[in-house]
């Protein structure tokens, strides 16, 4: 059995699993990601991207402050990657514990990533400044004529004022500058990434199993006892808890008389 998760609609691997469809492998194919992307032309008028009227209102907020600058740093290095990571850590997934800094192995992917050397594409950091302070930071790839973005983080301080939609725009203004035409958001189709676009593209679970009676018995297996197993030990585990409560129920009512 070959298990791939969040395979990219039209990719190579998803143009493999029909072959082998096709060869009599037994195929089982759920849907994960649906995962945004913003396309554009040179004819566009980039800056009506996303919602423009609080991207018009952000602005204004933080010209009374100085203005914004926009900064990027390519290729990334480990100094603009701390900063990044600090940001990260100072807002609300420091306090809860899921920041980049609070991960070691999650750190030593960011590093190693941003330490990656390839002629193929370029690891980036784009800051948005405010009083020589980034209120907003990107770390993405630029890879041929699409950008990925990664991980964003902004000044919680700042919120308000919007600074991670105002980073996008900012990015947005720039990728035409070096031939790039898509910017791939990437993740979960957030409400606030559809803001910016219609786009998605869904991404699938596969399952791959040789053909013949032995795959065809595990697939049904998988497809089949698997789901049935599971609603069995939540309907069980409803059930101990539904026990527990009525046994703790009986204890004080017991108390309460003694």
């Amino acid at each position: 059995m070959l298990d791939y998760r969040d395979v990219t609609e039209g990719s190579g691997f998803a143009d493999l699993v029909v072959l082998a469809g096709q060869a009599g492998s037994q195929i089982i194919q759920r849907e994960t990601l649906r995962s945004p992307y913003i396309e554009y032309s040179t004819d566009d008028d980039l800056g009506s991207f996303g919602p423009s009227k609080q991207l018009r209102r952000s602005r204004r907020m933080l010209d009374k402050e100085g203005g914004v600058q926009f900064r990027r740093t390519a290729p990334a290095d480990l100094a603009s990657l701390q900063r990044l990571v600090l940001q990260e850590d100072t807002g609300w997934k420091g306090a809860a514990g899921t920041a980049i800094a609070r991960e070691a192995e999650a750190l030593a992917f960011y590093s190693g990533f941003v330490a990656a050397q390839s002629p193929s594409f370029t690891v980036v950091i784009s800051e948005l400044v405010v009083n020589d302070q980034p209120i907003a930071i990107n770390l993405g790839l630029e890879m041929g004529s699409r950008y990925f973005g990664l991980k964003r983080t902004y000044d919680e301080a700042y919120h308000k004022s919007g600074p991670g939609h105002l980073i996008m725009q900012e990015m947005l203004l720039d990728l035409p500058n070096r031939g790039i035409f898509e910017y791939d958001i990437m993740g979960h189709d957030e409400a606030y990434k559809m803001e910016w676009t219609s786009l998605i593209r869904q991404h699938h679970h596969y399952l791959v199993f040789r053909p013949g009676l032995k795959g065809g018995l595990l697939r049904r297996g998988v497809d089949i006892a698997i789901p049935l197993v599971k609603k069995l030990r939540t309907r069980f585990a409803q059930r101990g808890l539904a026990v527990g409560r009525t046994g703790n129920d009986t204890a004080s009512t017991d108390a309460a008389k003694s």
